[in-house]
């Protein structure tokens, strides 16, 4: 039995990879993949389209595959090297300088606004307070005022005479 690609009906999973080995054999030869993408398909970060021509390779090249994925994936899990001190220091002046961003007054008005509204706060706080406080201190006093006016006052009138304080 074959399907319409003229390959044979797998029965059974391990004969369908062996009928795409087999074709991908037959196919035109390929070279071999550039190390990043090799790599990439170690760790699985490849599309099925971007994986195809990496696969079709090892398919036609076992042992030359597995010997350089086993080599691949040494060199991934060693240490990078350590660069030389001298090195580090010339690249860093290869950079290219940025301009000093140091202004302090520039710093200064950016941050105006948040000293003035701090400023203002404190401002409308004291004169509140204090306002308050003489609020306080003048509204009391025509009371106090009243209060000692009433007590200078005479009221003989008013008052009932000793001899009503007791009662037989």
């Amino acid at each position: 039995m074959s399907t319409g690609a003229g390959l044979p009906h797998p029965k059974d999973a391990g004969a369908a990879w062996s009928a795409v080995a087999q074709a991908l054999r037959e196919s035109r030869p390929i070279s071999e993949p550039d190390v990043n993408l090799l790599a990439a398909w170690l760790e699985g970060r490849l599309e099925e389209s971007e994986a195809a021509p990496v696969e079709s390779w090892i398919a036609a090249n076992p042992l030359e595959a597995s010997t350089r994925l086993a080599e691949l994936r040494e060199s991934l899990t060693e240490a990078p090297p350590n660069v030389p001190h001298k090195l580090l220091l010339r690249l860093r002046a290869l950079r290219p300088q940025r301009k000093s961003t140091h202004q302090p007054m520039p710093s200064f008005w950016r941050r105006m606004p948040q000293v003035a509204a701090v400023a203002a706060t404190l401002a409308i706080g004291l004169f509140g307070a204090y306002g308050s406080y003489e609020m306080g201190l003048r509204g009391s006093l025509p009371a106090l005022e009243q209060e000692r006016q009433f007590a200078q006052a005479s009221l003989p009138e008013f008052l009932p005479p000793e001899d009503e304080f007791f009662f037989d």
